[in-house]
Parts: structure tokens; sequence; C-alpha cells
């Protein structure tokens, strides 16, 4: 007597999938709705900055009477960022869109396209996420919010065509050590708060940084923290769940962002700190279509304003391509108002 188990009739019965796909993949990015994001006109970004001197001096006393022989004037000049194209991009058979067209399961894969647009989409928004901090200012990348010489938040170089050596107020502050890592604590972080004020008069209202500095940050009080759940910046209130927390700092909040660098706190002033972003344009006929950037939480596309252009590339045989382009750049205002503590223990 031979008997049916389900070892074998498992190959003939069709699998039942769960409706939507689990994703493994941390692709969060706060900073793409902690800051607020501009649209622009123009070919590049432009703004006015104006340097002068921080004291008016004993000459702003005169004897009544007196004739005015001193006359003063506040420098004006202007500041200019370019644009960072950046892209992402996928390929599709025309078999594999209509064999999941005409599958039950699981449901997240029936619009085969729409999942992989979706997920170029993420991939487009971690990378943005990743450039704010990371780019460097050269090969067509974004000039992100890096201490290194002319990157928006360092102290020497030249930033948006500015030269730091020619105005001094347009340096950052920089809080390191030599090189030599040391514990983070209060009494750094509140003088990079303070540094900060006396040379724009605004204290930062975001601190982010990554998890670990997070975690030590938080074990500064241990059962003392609190968690905060919702964040108002110039972005906007922002309720955080899921992929992001947030701890309280002197009525500041500080966030973990996974791509943060090590090693490093960075205090932002969102009244001067935002993505700027170029509306893209579909040229007639091009077929072209428009969708946003998403800053992943939880797991899930959560919007944000910057525009994205969904590109047709190509159609070869049966295989389609796309591409999805954005044109992005951090924009630091007035980098004195911030500040970024670093040379920090990571372990």
């Amino acid at each position: 007597m031979t008997t049916v188990n389900l070892a074998a009739v498992a190959s003939a019965i069709q699998a039942e999938f769960e409706p939507d796909i689990t994703s493994q993949i941390n692709r969060s990015g706060p900073l793409l709705r902690l800051l607020q994001t501009r649209p622009y006109r123009g070919q590049n970004i432009t703004w006015d900055v104006r340097f002068g001197s921080a004291s008016a001096g004993s000459g702003a006393a005169i004897a009544e009477g007196t004739d005015v022989s001193t006359f003063n004037t506040d420098t004006k000049v202007p500041a200019v960022l370019q644009y960072a194209t950046m892209h992402e991009a996928f390929e599709v058979t025309g078999l594999a869109l209509a064999a999941a067209a005409n599958s039950s399961a699981p449901a997240a894969l029936v619009d085969l396209f729409a999942e992989e647009i979706t997920s170029a989409a993420e991939r487009l928004g971690k990378a943005i996420a990743e450039e704010i901090y990371s780019g460097t200012g050269s090969s067509n990348r974004m000039t992100g919010l890096g201490t290194s010489s002319g990157l928006a938040l360092g102290t020497a170089g030249t930033y948006a065509g500015l030269a730091r050596g020619t105005y001094s107020q347009w340096a950052s502050n920089v809080i390191a050590n030599g090189g030599t890592a040391r514990a983070l604590s209060l009494s750094l972080m509140r003088q990079a708060m303070r540094e900060a004020f006396i040379d724009c008069g605004e204290r930062p209202d975001v601190i982010v940084c990554d998890p670990v500095q997070f975690d030590k940050y938080g074990s500064l009080f241990d059962t003392q923290k609190n968690f905060v759940y919702e964040v108002r910046t110039m972005g906007g209130v922002i309720k955080l769940d899921g992929n992001y927390r947030a701890l309280e700092f002197d009525g500041r909040m500080i966030v973990e962002d996974i791509n943060a660098p090590s090693g490093k706190m960075f205090f932002l002033n969102s009244r001067k700190v935002h993505i700027a972003t170029l509306p893209p344009v579909n040229p007639m006929g091009s077929n072209a279509g428009t969708m946003s950037a998403p800053a992943v939480v939880d797991n899930m596309p959560a919007p944000t304003n910057i525009q994205v252009k969904v590109q047709p590339l190509a159609v070869l045989g049966d295989k389609y391509r796309f591409g999805l382009f954005a044109y992005v750049q951090p924009v630091v205002r007035a980098p004195s108002a911030c500040a970024v503590l670093e040379d920090l223990l990571t372990t």
C-alpha cells in the first residue's frame, strides 16, 4: 500500500503566496522628510549673501549736532550652486510583464511594472539621502554636508562660489579633536549649539547622527530618556514611527539616520538648510511621467517633494528600459548657523 503524503504531491500543488512583498532592505532617509524641499527656477541655485561686522563699535554714538563723516555698508555677493542629476534605472521584458499580469499571486507582483518603478524610486531616494552627507561636489556629485574643504559645513575652501578665506563668516562650526576620538558628552553638544548661536544668532533645531551616536546620547540618560514621535522643522511636522526615532536635547530633536557618517553629530538649522529641486520637464512626445522620490518609513515609501522624471530609455526587442531622474542639491544658506561634532568614539 502506498501512502500519499505531502511530499508526494507538493510539486503538483500550487503555492499560495501572501499578497505583499516583505522588504529586507533598510532604505530609510530621514533628512528627505526633515528638511524642507524647495522647487527652484532657472539654470542653477542662486541666493544673495551679506557679510559685515557683527559689532557696531564706538563710532555709532556721536555728539548732538555733529556732522556724519563715517559711512558703512555690508558686502552683498551671490552664492551659486549647480544641480546634481541623480538617477536610477531598470529594465524588464514583455514576457515577464505578461506573466505577472496573468498571475493571481502575489498581488504585489501582478502589476510588475509598478513594483519595479516603486523599487527604483526607493533606490533613488536612498541614493539622494546618502549623497546629502557624502557628496564631494566633484564629478557631477552633490555638494554634501561634509566638513572637508569646500563642502557645505566645512571651515575652509570655496562653497557655492564663495571663498572662506575671503569671507570668514561663511565657515561652519566644526568641533573636532585633532583626529583623536573622544566620548560624546552634553558639554560638547552644548558647545556646538553655543558656537552656532554666537555666529548667527540662532540655535540649530535639528540634530542628526548615526545609530551608534544616537544610542550613546541615550545612554547618558538611561531610564530617564524620552523618545519623541513628532518633530517640527521648516519641512513641517513629521510624525516619526518605524525606522525613525528621536530623542530630545535642550528642546531640540535628535534623529538617528543610518546614512549619517560615523563618529559625527550634525547640528542643523532647518531655516538655513533645505533641499533644492528643479521640476523636470517632459519634452513633447517623450512619454515621460513624473513622481516623487520616497523616503522609506517602516519599510513603506513616505512621500517627499523631490520631483522625479520617469523616462522610457529604449525598447530592445521585447525588453523595456526605464530611467528615473531627479535634479537636486542640498543648500546651506548660512553654514555658520550649523555645527558638526567630529572625532566621537564609535565603539
